[in-house]
């Protein structure tokens, strides 16, 4: 059975109606994606992900950490947790986290989380349906993988380190 998510309207409230995953939504329909981007502790680098090459969206794309949309009766904080264990077999609680950045795109809104924890690559159990790869990469590294048009495009890339970095003493 296709994945159903809650659908909202502009006010950001459920309104008691689902979608369904690969169906666009109506005019005044929105759905809510969540993202975890992970720092290590002195947040001088990211945890990225390349996608597969058969995924439907950005296929074989670096991205960060993990993320996707909220599937329905799902709090946006657990669609990230849950993201982030499905895709890298990383477990959060985030529960009482605040997401740092709101994004808006054509279908609704996207939390992304900031995240600072040291984490091993070796601990990552990543889901071979879905990531190809994980590695840490540093600014420098992240500028050079997005100059490449090979980097999933998000109105935060270029400033991700920074607003991490202002943002340091919450995470």
């Amino acid at each position: 059975m296709p994945e159903q998510f809650d659908i909202y309207n502009a006010r950001k409230e459920r309104t008691g109606e689902f979608g369904t995953r690969g169906v666009a939504l109506a005019a005044g329909q929105f759905r809510f994606v969540g993202h975890v981007i992970i720092f290590d502790s002195t947040c001088e680098k990211v945890l990225i992900q390349k996608r597969r090459e058969d995924k439907e969206a950005w296929p074989g794309y670096w991205d960060f950490t993990a993320g996707g949309s909220a599937i329905a009766g799902e709090e946006i904080y657990q669609a990230a947790e849950r993201e982030l264990f499905e895709e890298v077999g990383l477990k959060l609680d985030l529960s009482n986290t605040a997401s740092r950045l709101t994004l808006s795109f054509h279908e609704g809104w996207d939390e992304v989380y900031l995240v600072k924890q040291d984490v091993e690559l070796t601990d990552l159990v990543i889901q071979a349906e879905e990531v190809a790869e994980v590695r840490w990469v540093t600014e420098e590294e992240l500028r050079q993988l997005i100059s490449t048009g090979r980097f999933v495009r998000s109105i935060y890339n270029d400033v991700i380190f920074e607003l991490a970095r202002t943002d340091e003493a919450t995470l």
